[in-house]
């Protein structure tokens, strides 16, 4: 009997080891499609015939980098997410200084969005052009950030990213303790998602 309840307890604790080492190989990524902190040289990805960037016939995620001729220094650092330019391309003088930055969104570069215009939502003036909404500042189709603040406060309650007139990007709405409230992504002036933090 003492034999038989010895060969149970074995046999549990088996089969609870090999669940947990699963749980544990999941947990830590396992099986994740890819692996964004992942970096290589530039000149080792390949476009395919979708005009996406692979690394050994797989879509790249992760950064590159490419250096000066005959040098350590690195001159240029892309984002990359499944092939697309997704994030930060820096450029870098021969001294490690950043010299210019520009922001992509999905293989779209927003332009270079650190030094980018930012004026108060109340000074953009919307027109309908054929049934599009278009945004202008100064009789100019806006490309740049904007932000409102909550009366007689410095707390913003709102910031609108837009891209020749059209909002581009996210608008993120605040709370008056500064928390966000809700993000919405647009794409050419569509909605495509919504975001709504945790509480």
């Amino acid at each position: 009997m003492k034999k038989f309840i010895f060969s149970l307890i074995t046999l549990f604790f088996l089969i609870a080891c090999n669940s947990n080492q699963t749980k544990t190989e999941v947990e830590l990524g396992t099986n994740n499609e890819s692996d964004i902190s992942e970096s290589c040289y530039c000149d080792s990805l390949k476009k395919n015939l979708e005009n996406r960037l692979e690394l050994n016939h797989k879509l790249y995620s992760g950064s590159c980098f490419s250096n000066y001729p005959n040098s350590k220094q690195k001159y240029i650092e892309k984002q990359i997410f499944e092939g697309k330019y997704h994030g930060k391309i820096t450029y870098y003088d021969k001294n490690g200084k950043k010299l210019y930055s520009e922001t992509y969104n999905k293989g779209e570069s927003l332009g270079d969005l650190e030094h980018q215009p930012n004026c108060n939502c109340n000074d953009i003036k919307l027109k309908d052009e054929n049934g599009i909404k278009k945004y202008y500042y100064k009789d100019v189709l806006y490309t740049g950030k904007c932000s409102d603040y909550y009366p007689n406060t410095n707390q913003v309650y709102l910031e609108s990213n837009y891209q020749n007139g059209l909002l581009h990007g996210f608008t993120i709405y605040y709370q008056k303790d500064g928390k966000v409230l809700m993000i919405h992504d647009y794409e050419n002036g569509k909605i495509i998602k919504e975001i709504n933090p945790k509480k």
